[in-house]
């Protein structure tokens, strides 16, 4: 990885050297790739939870309208009872990202039930054990929120200035921010940086109240941010953790940033109430910074796609709902990290049989092959 333009080279505003390519879309074939060492990470990526407050909840629609609808308790069980399979066989979960609609009203009441499952092993009902949890803890979880944990609880579902899900999950109240995680190899060094923004609407955004539903935006400042925060990151080659504690990094250190809503168009209707308002600044963005990996849901779709540009490839993916009632293909996406690209298991929820089945897997260099060759 190259460290990224500094001074007027590095302004999101700039003119592209090079316009961006499309190198793949959909998830890759290749076989017998050379990831290098590893897994020096393995991240667990969930989305589109849609908790109410009810954990056992088998599905249901609120307010009335066909697009509100809760978690299935069904596919939380299924997927904690994988998760937990996953680990008694020796796949160890190091960060669980689940980018966003974690609740589907935004109610402190689903989002405390949506805390107790992430970071419970166990959960329990009037005593009696009912599921395993992800027993994901704080600074071992990122948890970002999407337009469905900004809603307000009257009888319109829209956006509003609501901090409930920061106040429940005790997490941080200002975005963006850089977050480095260990791996297995070393206490010391950084595996990966996460870059984690609240692309949510900001109740004071001048927008008509059906684009406070859905849409989303990343603010100039914050896209600037990205770009200057990883200049700094790899000019220090340090990055705080959770904790505040300093690990070492390199320009190699992959690099992540996660949103809820879609950068790039996922689905051939794509509609105007859903998108992120200012997706093409954003990509340019994560060019400029380096980025390796965004990853996103928000549109109950699976989805990966690269591009490329300036001699650098940055990896989008949308993961599907994992456990909305009505979504289909339900699922969730388990990353390995190497030093020369990222291996990722796709589960899909399997109505038939009530489990999240292993369906493929895949394997994706950083960098880009023929440009490789070349050098």
């Amino acid at each position: 990885m190259q460290v990224p333009p500094s001074g007027n080279e590095a302004h999101v505003g700039a003119k592209p050297e090079t316009e961006t390519r499309m190198v793949k879309q959909g998830f890759p074939n290749e076989q017998g790739l050379q990831l290098g060492a590893g897994p020096l990470l393995t991240m667990l990526h969930v989305s589109d939870l849609h908790f109410v407050a009810e954990l056992t909840e088998e599905g249901r629609r609120l307010w009335g309208k066909q697009f509100v609808r809760s978690h299935s308790f069904a596919k939380i069980y299924a997927l904690a009872q994988t998760l937990y399979d996953l680990q008694r066989t020796g796949t160890q979960i190091d960060i669980t990202m689940v980018t966003g609609d974690i609740s589907t009203d935004g109610s402190k009441e689903s989002l405390q039930t949506a805390l107790n499952f992430i970071g419970e092993a166990d959960i329990h009902r009037q005593g009696r054990l009912i599921s395993k949890g992800l027993a994901a803890p704080a600074g071992k979880r990122v948890v970002i929120p999407g337009n469905h944990d900004r809603y307000s609880t009257g009888l319109i579902p829209i956006q509003t200035g609501s901090t409930n899900l920061e106040d429940v999950f005790h997490a941080p109240q200002k975005y963006p921010y850089a977050m480095g995680f260990p791996g297995k190899a070393s206490e010391n060094e950084a595996s990966v940086i996460l870059f984690v923004f609240d692309s949510t609407l900001p109740d004071w955004t001048d927008a008509p109240i059906i684009s406070r539903i859905a849409q989303g935006k990343v603010l100039d400042a914050e896209c600037d941010w990205l770009v200057s925060q990883s200049h700094e990151i790899a000019r220090k080659n340090m990055v705080e953790t959770y904790h505040g504690r300093q690990l070492n990094c390199t320009e190699a250190t992959p690099r992540v940033a996660l949103l809820h809503h879609h950068p790039i168009q996922v689905q051939v209707s794509d509609s105007k109430l859903t998108r992120l308002r200012n997706g093409e600044k954003f990509v340019e963005a994560c060019f400029r910074a380096k980025i390796n990996l965004v990853l996103f849901g928000h549109e109950h779709v699976e989805y990966f796609e690269s591009k490329h540009q300036r001699g650098h490839n940055v990896h989008f993916m949308c993961c599907p709902s994992t456990s909305e009632y009505k979504s289909d293909p339900a699922g969730f996406f388990v990353l390995n990290l190497h030093e020369r690209g990222f291996q990722v298991s796709v589960y899909h929820w399997q109505k038939a049989t009530g489990i999240f089945g292993h369906i493929n897997e895949h394997s994706v260099l950083w960098a880009d092959q023929t440009l490789q060759a070349i050098r």
